[in-house]
């Protein structure tokens, strides 16, 4: 397969670059990617990915460290000479090249990689140790001062690496539609990215920026996170996605040149990057502990439990890199059953009841009988979740609610794929249209 992309570092400082794209339909799936470091120390994460081919073996000279999302046992270890081809056989389909000079860091612990070359070899697995990737984004250590390049070749387009703060990309696209999501904070030059209409996103409202222009180039900036985010951009067929919607790129020249009012077609957002409330503990009642079943019966009265599931809800700031949550005033969580006949009644007339934990405010029981709700639930201005690491009294997961579904009879078990989760609005947001944030960060 002929490489898509190449990825050149043109500084000398170290950097971290992220083969991952976990945010709607963005993927760098199938792209064969080449990655030339420098005399930095380079380092990269590569998440799951549906047949992406990454090589790192012109990484540079010095001990270099590359991310890895699966355990060391969920690859296969080939040798050819100094490099190591990693395939991933379980939770993705990529293939990763590194040299035995570099660190292998994987989700159960790291490697060295001669010790991967020695098992590619024939020797026994090595027992990874230490720093681990368990979690996503990995939180980078120390600043970074450096430029990459990103020249595409793939002509039907690709979709480009995230990049951190501090490391600035400057991108060389091709005759296809080229996608570029700008992290916070980042500093992105597509002035380059020739045909399109290529798509550029964006985490911020589009109020969140300011804007100029010098010729046909448009400049965005704002402060996030006490870094400088800027992105270039021409005008003309490019499109660029904001959290609150959508808008061409020639819409924006007029927008910060004259200031020609222009609205959003808030039907395409930018896919957020983190997720504050997850899914855990999904469980059949039926099998499930006495007081489980006992609050399902008293607080929701749902009195058979022939064919009850429940999963919890939680409010989750693990992976805000320890930044510190203040507050949150309000959550609003919009559950949709997509497809009823996979459920049966709970209670009289309806699929879904949520049971909120104490010092929620809101219906206890809640007894819904509609496919698609809204529910807000309001807290005081004392945190419930803080990932400050000096702060320790204050837990970084907090359960928020139980959710109880029943599966229709002929349902062996219930895919909750039937159900999605949309959670937004910080203060006192009237509908889910707003970004997926729902706490505010200091």
């Amino acid at each position: 397969m002929a490489i898509t992309t190449r990825y050149t570092v043109l500084g000398s400082s170290s950097n971290f670059l992220d083969f991952y794209l976990p945010y709607g339909d963005l993927a760098l799936d199938g792209q064969d990617i080449l990655f030339k470091g420098n005399t930095g120390i380079d380092q990269v994460y590569v998440g799951s990915s549906d047949g992406l081919i990454f090589d790192f073996t012109q990484a540079g000279s010095s001990t270099d460290k590359i991310y890895l999302e699966g355990a060391l046992l969920d690859y296969t270890f080939e040798s050819a000479g100094s490099v190591v081809t990693l395939s991933r056989n379980s939770g993705g389909t990529e293939t990763i090249k590194v040299l035995n000079t570099d660190t292998i860091v994987f989700a159960n612990g790291t490697v060295s990689g001669s010790d991967a070359l020695a098992y590619a070899d024939g020797g026994i697995a090595p027992a990874p140790t230490g720093e681990s990737s368990t979690s996503f984004p990995i939180e980078a250590q120390g600043s970074f001062d450096t430029t990459v390049r990103a020249v595409v070749y793939d002509g039907t387009g690709e979709t480009l690496a995230l990049v951190r703060p501090g490391v600035a990309l400057v991108v060389k696209g091709n005759s296809g539609i080229d996608i570029v999501y700008v992290n916070a904070g980042t500093d992105i030059d597509a002035t380059q990215l020739l045909g399109g209409p290529d798509q550029i996103y964006l985490t911020g409202n589009l109020e969140d920026y300011s804007g100029s222009v010098a010729g046909s180039v448009v400049t965005l900036t704002r402060t996030v996170n006490n870094s400088t985010e800027q992105v270039k951009f021409l005008s003309g067929a490019d499109e660029v996605i904001f959290a609150d919607g959508l808008a061409s790129s020639t819409d924006l020249l007029n927008l910060y040149n004259d200031g020609t009012q222009i609205t959003l077609d808030t039907n395409v957002k930018t896919p957020l990057a983190i997720e504050y409330v997850t899914v855990t503990n999904i469980r059949s009642l039926a099998t499930s502990t006495p007081e489980d079943q006992a609050v399902a019966q008293t607080e929701q009265q749902i009195s058979d439990l022939q064919n009850i599931w429940a999963f919890d809800l939680n409010l989750d700031v693990s992976s805000l890199l320890g930044q510190s949550v203040a507050s949150y005033s309000t959550l609003l969580a919009d559950i949709d059953i997509d497809d009823t006949s996979m459920l049966s009644e709970i209670t009289t007339s309806s699929y879904l009841s949520i049971n909120w934990e104490a010092g929620m405010e809101g219906l206890v029981n809640d007894d819904v009988t509609d496919v698609d709700f809204g529910k807000l639930v309001g807290l005081s201005s004392n945190p419930l979740v803080d990932n400050d690491p000096g702060t320790t009294s204050v837990a970084e997961t907090s359960k928020i609610a139980t959710v109880y579904l029943r599966a229709a009879t002929d349902a062996t078990n219930l895919d909750l794929d039937i159900v999605s989760l949309t959670v937004g609005g910080v203060g006192d947001t009237p509908d889910l249209s707003s970004a997926n944030l729902i706490v505010d960060i200091i």
